[in-house]
């Protein structure tokens, strides 16, 4: 009876050793046009015979996914990323004992079109179709399209906004009829210092790294204090995309008037960096009329 037994485990474990020893592995590394990896990716394997999901995972942080102890056979891999195009790959062999190494699987970018969004009226992500008060966003695109340089000259096409000079010869902002002083002017969330006799001058700031100009027109003093009776002005500024690439734009004009700006942009992976610089002079105009 012992022999028995011994025979019958003897047999269980070379089963089991056989059907391990008929596996295999596979491996990818998902990245999107740049080389930077696309971390957290969500791949799905399934059977070239049926369609049939086999195993689901997500790729760890530098865009590697490892399915283990897979059966022999054909697979395929379906591959998805918010704001990529779904990848689909064929033909995955898995062979016993040996791990299938894919070339790197590169994810194409998928336009979206969403609804516009604005942060500034409530200080929260909000629709701008379901806010309570008057809002405006002036995008990228619009501000291209203008082809002015200064923010003075962008704001002045907006309806319900009024520039008007100030004391120092610079420009201000007027929202709902209130004296300059009582507009609020943001980067970034963060207020704009350097007001002149109450008014900020709005011509000294350039538009070469501006992404979007979100508008409230009416009273936010409940959020942002006394300065923002009239409206709040929110500046959007770019953030660093993937690779590396800068500009150098420089304009001439009339009086001596000197622009220039540089804009250095850099990211790898967690790691990014965007810089703009802008110089601006001008010997401005005489108004007396000397002999």
């Amino acid at each position: 009876m012992k022999k028995v037994i011994l025979i019958v485990a003897l047999t269980l474990i070379n089963i089991c050793l056989f059907a391990q020893e008929r596996t295999g592995n596979i491996k990818a590394a998902i990245l999107d046009s740049t080389n930077s990896s696309l971390g957290f990716s969500s791949v799905v394997l399934m059977s070239s015979i049926d369609d049939s999901i086999v195993k689901g995972k997500i790729t760890d942080e530098n865009g590697i996914i490892i399915f283990e102890n897979i059966p022999i056979g054909n697979y395929s891999l379906s591959i998805s990323y918010i704001g990529y195009e779904k990848e689909n790959i064929d033909n995955v062999i898995v062979k016993v004992g040996e791990t299938t190494t894919l070339d790197k699987i590169v994810m194409t970018e998928k336009p979206q079109t969403l609804d516009e969004v604005i942060v500034t009226a409530t200080r929260t992500v909000r629709q701008l179709s379901s806010l309570p008060l008057p809002a405006q966003i002036v995008p990228k695109k619009d501000i291209l399209r203008s082809n002015s340089i200064r923010l003075s000259d962008i704001l002045n096409e907006q309806t319900g906004l009024i520039t008007v000079p100030d004391f120092g010869g610079g420009e201000g902002i007027q929202l709902q009829g209130l004296d300059s002083q009582y507009t609020l002017i943001l980067v970034d969330g963060v207020p704009l210092v350097g007001r002149s006799a109450g008014t900020l001058d709005i011509s000294r700031i350039t538009v070469g790294n501006i992404k979007q100009i979100e508008i409230v027109k009416g009273a936010s003093s409940s959020l942002y204090g006394s300065e923002a009776l009239g409206g709040v002005i929110n500046i959007i500024t770019e953030t660093p995309k993937n690779g590396f690439k800068g500009n150098l734009n420089y304009r001439l004009g009339t009086f001596n008037t000197n622009d220039i700006s540089t804009d250095i942009n850099y990211k790898k992976n967690k790691i990014g960096i965007n810089t703009f610089l802008n110089k601006y002079s001008s010997n401005g105009y005489d108004l007396l009329i000397r002999a």
